[in-house]
C-alpha cells in the first residue's frame, strides 16, 4: 500500500472538516491519503521539519499495526483524528 501524491480536491478537504464527514465509503489506501491531507492542512510538516516520505511511512506503519478488530481498528483511528481535526 502506498500513499500517493493525489490532490484531494477542495470540495473533499471542506467535507473532512465537518462532522458529517463519513469514512465508511473510502477505502483504506484513501483514507491514509486524507490523514495524509489533514496533517499537511495543519502545515505540521513545516512545523516540526517532518520530511513527506517520514510522515507517510509513520501513517502506514501506525496502519499496518493495528488490530483487526470490530471497533478499535484503522478506521476507528481515522475517525477520531478526524473528529479531533474538526
Amino acid at each position: 500500500m502506498n500513499i500517493c501524491d493525489a490532490e484531494v480536491s477542495e470540495s473533499i478537504r471542506q467535507w473532512l472538516r465537518m462532522p458529517t464527514f463519513d469514512a465508511s465509503p473510502w477505502e483504506d489506501e484513501e483514507l491514509l491519503l486524507l490523514l495524509q491531507t489533514m496533517f499537511l492542512e495543519f502545515d505540521l510538516c513545516s512545523k516540526f521539519a517532518i520530511d513527506i516520505n517520514i510522515l507517510r511511512n509513520f501513517l502506514y506503519e501506525a496502519y499496518k499495526n493495528y488490530n483487526d478488530v470490530p471497533f478499535h481498528n484503522f478506521r476507528h483511528c481515522f475517525c477520531v483524528t478526524q473528529m479531533v481535526c474538526i
